[in-house]
């Protein structure tokens, strides 16, 4: 697969389960974030991570975008948060592989911020 299709799939991932402002976030949403940390992490193995990056904040845009936009059950929310951390860890990998050292602190901070909300969250429920 050459870098372009692979380009495309992984923003078709996102975008076949695109969500419309005040919509609801559902499982799927959440696989689709696991999907594209799973695509992202199986391009750079194949081709390296430079161009990757710009798929990423696609893709960590979508995951901070929806919880702003839309509903979401408790549980819902724990995965989303859990979601969009290992998406940023894996971000964070494609910034420091290309040599963005301070890129890839910023995105390992927001993982670890998005595991301690899902814990806060999984901590609270009654």
């Amino acid at each position: 697969m050459n870098r372009r299709s692979l380009l495309l799939l992984s923003a078709g991932a996102l975008a076949s389960t695109a969500l419309a402002p005040g919509g609801r976030i559902t499982p799927a949403h959440v696989r689709s974030l696991h999907d594209a940390e799973q695509t992202l992490y199986n391009a750079d193995l194949r081709n390296g991570s430079a161009h990757l990056r710009s798929q990423a904040a696609h893709a960590l845009n979508a995951a901070h975008t929806w919880p702003q936009t839309s509903a979401y059950s408790e549980e819902t929310g724990r995965q989303l948060h859990l979601a969009t951390g290992q998406l940023s860890v894996a971000a964070g990998w494609l910034a420091h592989d290309s040599g963005l050292p301070g890129k890839a602190r910023s995105l390992y901070t927001e993982a670890l911020a998005n595991a301690r909300m899902a814990l806060l969250a999984h901590a609270t429920d009654g």
